[in-house]
């Protein structure tokens, strides 16, 4: 059955009530094959809430009865330790479950007399007694106090700190139990609540080697997903703890999930799990999260091993499995991978057209898709083919059914996630020359709407503020910050206009670059630092005509760019030094921010002079360069955009002041860099010197030492 859970701002999953997950469904404990609920069946927790109202009219009769006595006879249940019926419920047992507390209760047998309807509270202190209960007939009460003592976070660090021997006991006593029985369920309960709290996470996963137990009792019973929840918590860790992880789950999780999307039987599938083709998609999810979790790049791309590892598995095949949507109704198969499309329940309906609109947070293909983002960071040619899938997600457009708010930003950030990782790939990296891509193509792919725009700046502001998303998208540590700035600085070029108009990006960025400076966050490197510095140059040529929004003075602009420089890399000094040279020039516009700080920098750090008014003409007009040397031309779609092409780099460049020149010497067609220039005229055609077509660089790359970098403005902006 279905079992709901909530997650907190984490993103690790927390409490599992009992009243949520219902009556958990217990096989025969001899027979340990994977199997679906029969058609004909109704469902236990259904048949649950029946026998709930049947036995409170019972009741209500019952108390009706005694009223004359003034008595009500107690709640009866079986004595300690007696374990639930393996088989489930018949059709006409009657199951007492109390729905309204958070423990569960067993059947009813009228000819035991215990009164339960007190439950004694259970408090820090009484952890040693109910630890040794566990190898007693009494584990099944301690389970369930244990549970409710671990209600909350506080008590969930002290529960494992104060008592060493807790972990291991209950370890012991899960791999002990028969699957899918009642007191496995409880045990897994009691060890998901407490595998929330960081520090407890390493001491369950790798100390005592909770992660290789359950990853085994999950290959064994595929049907309990519970226990895929679990192993998504404990891979929500840090970087030591993940990489640590990796290797013992990554292949025993590649094949649980392969697993769980198999399917031999369709149409039974589909009768019983609403059209999902896949026979445990619940399990299938969880996995693919705890993946995503594992192949989550750090700051260093040195440490990638877990994406080469899960690449080297066979995860892209199944990605690209998930990520591709089809019509519901059609079934396609993949001779190559040897499964049918996976299909989910965000994803896939049965009755309706689908698409990433349905992708929501913590469905499979919500997973999925994050998974191609991380080996598109860290294993960039295994991830070259998803570009197909990534190109139709980043241009879907889709008629919105139900909630069209909610379903329009669900698109949205799904539409967001594969232009990053597509900006991973195609963008702007010191490889790119050896990429062959149409350009208009390449625009179609990369080019922002304005609501991705907000997003993506939201994004960073989130990461930044160790937030998760209001719009519950995303976690607080669900995208490292330095891979955050990777992709702005690489959708910049294409979308510079379109994102200098979100008033809170430039104050971002310069609170990384003074966080750096100040050595504050580990999480900002000096390629970090690099990606915000030459975000703010790309910024700083749209800031000469539009609004340039910053939090502080101009003084202090250049007081931390100053700084900057003296420990950034040569394409950040580069980068940050022409905006210096611009900073004259820029049309400032103040904003309110909260992040603005003070600045404690050393004095005399501030050694700049303006650099060239920039004429009117070098930001938009096309101008045609022939190349003398190698007698070709080529048409860039401005001066400045030439002079970032052509021109050799050097420190003491002053971009504006070389864009002027080729300006003026468009305007008397003379030559200048070893190029002659001219205006390209409306009606102009380019005819080359030596018979070869003619080379246009509308959409052309400008470049910082090698780093290729895209037109300078956008062509069209898609709202």
């Amino acid at each position: 059955p279905h079992i709901p859970i909530s997650t907190d701002i984490d993103n690790s999953i927390t409490n599992l009530k009992e009243e949520e997950m219902g009556f958990f469904g217990r096989r025969n404990k001899d027979t340990h094959t994977r199997r679906r609920p029969s058609k004909n069946t109704e469902s236990i927790q259904d048949a649950a809430k029946v026998t709930e109202k049947r036995r409170i009219g019972l009741r209500k009769k019952k108390v009706q009865g005694d009223a004359s006595n003034g008595t009500e006879k107690s709640r009866r249940r079986p004595k300690k330790g007696k374990k639930l019926a393996k088989d489930g419920p018949k059709e006409d047992e009657e199951l007492d479950v109390n729905l309204s507390n958070t423990t569960a209760e067993t059947p009813v047998e009228e000819e035991e007399e215990e009164d339960v309807s007190v439950v004694p509270k259970v408090e820090l202190a009484d952890m040693p007694r109910l630890i040794e209960d566990l190898s007693t007939n009494s584990a099944p009460r301690a389970l369930r106090q244990m549970f409710d003592l671990s209600d909350e976070n506080p008590k969930r660090i002290a529960m494992v700190s104060q008592n060493p021997q807790f972990i291991p006991t209950l370890l012991k006593f899960i791999a002990s139990c028969d699957l899918q029985s009642s007191e496995q369920y409880l045990a897994l309960l009691v060890l998901n609540n407490v595998s929330i709290p960081s520090p407890n996470k390493r001491l369950i996963a790798v100390d005592h080697r909770g992660a290789k137990l359950l990853v085994d009792l999950l290959d064994q019973d595929l049907s309990c997903h519970l226990i895929a929840i679990i192993l998504v918590n404990l891979t929500f860790s840090d970087s030591e703890l993940r990489r640590d992880l990796a290797p013992v789950l990554l292949p025993p999780l590649f094949h649980c999930l392969q697993e769980s999307c198999r399917v031999d039987d369709a149409d039974a599938c589909i009768d019983d799990y609403g059209g999902l083709f896949m026979e445990f998609p619940e399990t299938a999810k969880w996995c693919c999260t705890a993946v995503k979790n594992l192949t989550r790049p750090t700051t260093s791309l040195s440490d990638s091993n877990a994406c080469k590892q899960a690449a080297e598995l066979g995860l892209v095949p199944i990605l690209h499995q998930i990520i591709t949507f089809t019509p519901p109704q059609s079934k396609v198969k993949n001779t190559n991978i040897g499964i049918e499309t996976c299909r989910t329940r965000s994803s896939l309906q049965s009755n309706s057209p689908s698409g990433p609109w349905q992708w929501e947070t913590n469905s499979l293909a919500d997973a999925a898709l994050f998974c191609v983002m991380n080996l598109a960071v860290s294993c960039k040619e295994e991830s070259m083919s998803f570009m197909p899938q990534l190109e139709k997600i980043a241009n879907f457009e889709g008629n919105f059914q139900g909630n069209l708010s909610a379903n329009s930003t669900v698109l949205d950030f799904q539409r967001l996630k594969a232009r990053m990782a597509l900006s991973f790939l195609i963008g702007f990296s010191f490889s790119h020359d050896n990429i062959t891509m149409d350009e208009k193509k390449r625009t179609s792919m990369l080019q922002l709407t304005l609501s991705e725009a907000r997003l993506l700046v939201d994004l960073l502001d989130h990461t930044l503020a160790k937030r998760s998303s209001p719009l519950g998208l995303y976690s607080a540590a669900t995208f490292p910050v330095k891979w955050a700035l990777f992709a702005i600085r690489n959708l910049l070029p294409l979308n510079g206009s379109i994102l200098n108009q979100q008033q809170s990006l430039v104050p971002r960025l310069l609170l990384i670059l003074v966080d750096f400076i100040s050595g504050k966050s580990s999480a900002i490197d000096v390629k970090a630092a690099e990606y915000a510095v030459t975000s703010l140059y790309y910024l700083s040529t749209h800031g000469l005509e539009e609004a340039f929004y910053i939090d502080r003075s101009s003084t202090e602009l250049a007081q931390i760019l100053c700084a900057y420089m003296e420990r950034g890399t040569e394409i950040g000094i580069y980068a940050s030094r022409q905006v210096l040279l611009r900073l004259k020039h820029l049309q400032i516009v103040p904003v309110k921010t909260s992040s603005a700080v003070e600045l404690h920098l050393p004095k005399g750090s501030l050694h700049y002079k303006p650099g060239a008014q920039p004429q009117s003409n070098i930001l938009h007009r096309p101008v045609v360069g022939y190349d003398i040397r190698k007698k070709e031309k080529q048409v860039f779609n401005s001066a400045l955009h030439a002079v970032q092409t052509v021109v050799e780099k050097g420190f003491d460049n002053d971009e504006i002041l070389q864009a002027n020149k080729i300006a003026n010497a468009a305007k008397s067609q003379s030559k200048e860099f070893q190029y002659v220039w001219t205006w390209l005229e409306k009606n102009d055609q380019i005819i080359e010197s030596r018979g070869q077509q003619p080379t246009r660089r509308e959409d052309g790359p400008m470049s910082i030492f090698g780093l290729s970098c895209g037109p300078m403005f956008c062509a069209s902006q898609k709202i």
